[in-house]
């Protein structure tokens, strides 16, 4: 196996570790809470599927292969084009806690949270959710409930401010 189709298939890896990951926090199946880690994840899927699609043109792999490995990288342009330069890069940004209102006492995973996402010079979004961590870097959400049985959520009102906003 030549050198161009080891670089291919590390890139393509690469292309489906982020393609996965895009997906999921694009349609907001498993949201990325580390702004770091989503951009890594946003730009790789971008230089990842570009140069997989103009690599893949060196490479020794027959016609069939070739029309075979450029569909996903395709369609991830088509994509990122279709979704918008712009509103690809700025969607990027994580929304950040600023204030824990409840933890569910049987399941500490669970709380009801504050957040804000700063969306430039327009100011910043809001929302109140229901969110679901799986780990530190990875977290599912529901449109809150307006009523709370006090026997299942604890109140906590912790001040996390994870966008360091002075008011």
């Amino acid at each position: 196996m030549g050198v161009a189709n080891k670089f291919f298939n590390f890139l393509w890896g690469i292309l489906l570790f982020c393609f996965a990951f895009f997906f999921l926090d694009y349609f907001e199946v498993l949201l990325i809470k580390h702004e770091k880690f989503k951009s890594l994840i946003y730009f790789g899927f971008l230089i990842s599927s570009l140069f997989s699609f103009l690599l893949l043109h060196t490479s020794s792999y027959s016609k069939s292969s070739k029309v075979l490995f450029s569909l996903i990288p395709i369609a991830s342009i088509l994509m990122i084009l279709k979704i918008g330069i712009l509103n690809f890069i700025f969607s990027i940004s994580t929304w950040k806690t600023q204030t824990i209102l409840y933890q569910n006492k049987e399941n500490k995973n669970l709380k009801v949270e504050f957040q804000m996402l700063d969306i430039g010079f327009a100011g910043y979004d809001k929302r109140e959710v229901e969110i679901h961590y799986f780990t530190d870097w990875f977290y599912t959400f529901k449109p809150r409930k307006e009523n709370y049985e006090p026997s299942k959520w604890d109140i906590i009102n912790k001040e996390v401010n994870e966008l360091n906003l002075v008011y």
